[in-house]
């Protein structure tokens, strides 16, 4: 779903993390927000490689909110176990 509000693109998707890192979002030059919500029951990673491990993430635990402004790179996700369900939302200019 994409949709324009005060000159900026919204754009909302699931994805599931995995004990395999997905990526999240590729580079986007435009981007000036990033927001995923661990809408799962385990705790999921933000990953900067998709080489990274859990240990390297930053952990969303479940219920939680990963927010990000200043980067335009492009973020893998990862969880522990299991299936989790991740709500992103990227909002590029």
């Amino acid at each position: 779903m994409t949709e324009t509000r005060r000159g900026s693109k919204s754009r909302t998707f699931p994805i599931q993390a995995t004990s395999v890192a997905s990526q999240m979002v590729t580079e986007n030059p435009k981007r000036v927000g990033l927001c995923a919500y661990n809408n799962g029951s385990i705790t999921a990673y933000v990953l900067s490689a998709k080489t990274l491990k859990t240990t390297d993430g930053i952990p969303i635990k479940p219920g939680a909110t990963y927010e990000n402004t200043i980067s335009t790179a492009p973020y893998w996700i990862i969880a522990d176990s299991g299936t989790q369900d991740i709500r992103c939302e990227e909002v590029s200019e």
